[in-house]
């Protein structure tokens, strides 16, 4: 069954894996492929963001590292899926000294950058926020 977990994980079947986790009581949801990938790992490559919010709601290991050194963040990073980095990044994920010696220009970017992408999410919900309850007073 682990085989058909992470395919769904890899292929994005969220349908699948979200009846194999309501039907299943002893389905391995950190389980790994031979080089020791996760589900969250495979989903983070790929950019399934829906599955990896599932996953990440049923607490799938967001610090897991496969035999590379790589976790779910570092698989995003590589692969450009920012909404993917920003939330494993606010998590408390982390890419390991190793992986980020090896990446390139555009990945560091991406990588640095999420820090203020976090900012500006916090400031777009409070000027949405902000803009929403002024209109809804009336100066007379």
């Amino acid at each position: 069954m682990s085989q058909l977990w992470l395919f769904s994980a890899q292929t994005g079947n969220i349908r699948q894996m979200m009846i194999m986790n309501e039907n299943m009581s002893h389905l391995d949801i950190n389980c790994s492929t031979e080089i020791d990938q996760t589900a969250l790992m495979l989903a983070s490559a790929r950019g399934f963001l829906e599955i990896v919010k599932f996953l990440i709601e049923i607490k799938a290991d967001i610090h897991h590292e496969d035999r590379y050194r790589e976790n779910a963040l570092s698989l995003a990073v590589w692969n450009s899926h920012r909404d993917i980095a920003v939330l494993l990044y606010k998590l408390g994920s982390r890419i390991h000294e190793d992986i980020w010696e090896q990446m390139g220009e555009k990945e560091t970017k991406l990588y640095e950058e999420i820090p203020r992408l976090i900012q500006w999410e916090k400031l777009r919900k409070f000027l949405i926020f902000s803009l929403s309850t002024r209109n809804s007073f009336k100066l007379i």
